[in-house]
């Protein structure tokens, strides 16, 4: 035993300034080893919501409310014309809405335009709104419809026209990589879609919702899964902008190919934006679809089955041009009950190829053929374009020229008509147009002079082969690109 005026062993040959020199200097060590895989939160107000996701980051506001839906919480947001600054003419605004319940000039959040409001107008006068952590994109440039046959564009009441509301882009950094990547890139020759940076660039992945502008309030969402080393939502500037257009949410979200499997990351992804606050309140997950194209189209079944109690009160699935098998080796593929299916792919014969891709269509046949989805809720979309809209694997993706984003009537009449059908069914349950997007026959027609095939049996007389080929990119037979489905097609 060792009273208080005996020394340790290790004193007898150490001083005691030395022996606690070596003690911090060992808790300092084990503290630099340790800090990378801690999370400080910071939450300068103090209400709650740390500023990585906060709208309003010095003033304290926990209900997060945003009214208008310009990404800053009312509390600090008293730009009424959202020119960019309070000044002289929002007092005006201001002025007019005293007394009244609107919403936008209600800072304080109590119901109504009150003096307390006017203290907070005060202090926020000859400043600009925000702080906020949210990166929010104001009305967006709509695309521009050009058609290389003159063919006129949709528009008003059509389904698949371009009109609608004004449209928002929210922008996070992607929660499941926390470091940049490097853009190995997708610009293939002949292909104009967009494309950012150049190769061997960092790249910080994102996710993107493009969103209906105006209050903020929970909507239908359509998740998209883009494909292989397709990393900016611009790439598919068009479509996901016409979703917003029509009242609905799109989310983008990107991924790296080669982190480990893919689908079990975006899925990480889906569920921590469906609790981050800066979505959370703008999206309806008892109304959700899936959409996804290339690589994307074979991960988006995994999804919508994992993730079986979202899309409770409607619920679809869309693969574009699927380059990658389902994952389970079951033939069947079971979907959650309620579920609606539109598989779309192009004209990607050998002979006929553009852009080198050629995806085996089998991998589509698959996801039609073998699904547990009924006949009168499901189809199979085939475009075969012509001599003025080549049809291939990057029809649903957005041309890009000079700053500007384009569609054409290919797109708009083959994607996005049959897509306005299919969410008005699963989310509205609007049966009046069901027939643009599922058919109730097997019919080859055209809107427009546009063709298309829609039907139950993908095979007959169609530029779509059902037999073993070498000859395409993406083949079905491939063991990488579908492991577990080589025997579940095309009998």
């Amino acid at each position: 035993m060792i009273n208080a005026t005996q020394k340790t062993a290790l004193e007898y040959f150490m001083p005691t300034t030395s022996i606690n020199l070596i003690f911090s200097t060992v808790l300092l060590i084990s503290v630099l080893v340790l800090l990378p895989t801690i999370s400080f939160a910071i939450d300068n107000d103090e209400d709650g919501i740390d500023n990585k996701q906060d709208n309003c980051i010095e003033i304290p506001n926990s209900d997060q409310r945003d009214s208008n839906g310009d990404g800053f919480g009312n509390v600090c947001d008293a730009d009424m014309d959202n020119n960019g600054t309070v000044s002289f003419a929002d007092l005006n605004l201001f002025k007019s809405k005293f007394g009244t319940d609107d919403p936008d000039a209600d800072f304080d959040g109590n119901g109504s335009v009150s003096f307390a409001d006017l203290s907070i107008f005060k202090l926020l006068f000859g400043q600009s709104p925000g702080p906020s952590a949210l990166d929010i994109d104001l009305n967006i440039p709509r695309p521009i419809y050009d058609d290389p046959a003159n063919i006129p564009e949709l528009t008003r009441e059509w389904h698949g026209a371009m009109t609608g509301y004004a449209v928002n882009k929210i922008s996070i950094d992607n929660p499941a990589y926390t470091e940049e990547i490097v853009n190995r890139g997708n610009n293939y020759p002949g292909d104009n879609s967009f494309y950012f940076g150049s190769d061997d660039e960092t790249v910080r992945l994102k996710v993107d919702m493009y969103t209906p502008a105006g209050p903020i309030t929970p909507r239908p969402t359509v998740f998209f899964i883009s494909g292989w080393r397709h990393y900016f939502s611009e790439q598919y500037y068009s479509l996901l902008y016409f979703i917003a257009t029509k009242g609905f949410n799109a989310v983008f979200v990107s991924y790296e190919e080669v982190k480990g499997s893919s689908r079990n990351h975006i899925k990480q992804v889906l569920l921590q934006i469906a609790n981050d606050p800066r979505f959370s309140s703008r999206i309806d997950l008892s109304r959700v679809g899936f959409m996804g194209h290339s690589l994307g189209a074979g991960i988006l079944f995994h999804l919508a089955i994992e993730l079986d109690d979202w899309g409770t009160q409607g619920r679809f699935v869309f693969p574009l041009a699927g380059a990658t098998g389902y994952y389970q080796e079951q033939q069947q593929i079971n979907l959650p009950p309620n579920t609606k299916m539109i598989v779309q792919t192009y004209n990607e014969a050998e002979n006929d190829r553009i852009y080198h891709w050629d995806t085996d269509p089998r991998f589509s046949i698959d996801y039609l053929v073998n699904s547990n989805i009924g006949d009168s809720d499901k189809t199979f979309l085939y475009l075969p374009g012509d001599q003025f809209h080549e049809s291939n694997h990057s029809t649903p993706k957005t041309r890009y020229e000079n700053g500007k984003f384009y569609f054409n009537a290919l797109q708009q009449i083959g994607l996005f008509r049959p897509l306005e059908s299919l969410m008005r069914y699963s989310f509205e349950n609007d049966t009046v147009w069901k027939h643009i997007g599922l058919p109730e026959n097997d019919q080859t027609t055209s809107t427009n002079s546009i063709q298309f095939y829609s039907g139950d049996h993908p095979y007959s007389d169609l530029d779509v082969s059902n037999d073993a080929s070498d000859n395409y990119r993406f083949r079905f037979n491939d063991a990488n690109l579908n492991p577990h489905r080589l025997n579940y097609c095309c009998d």
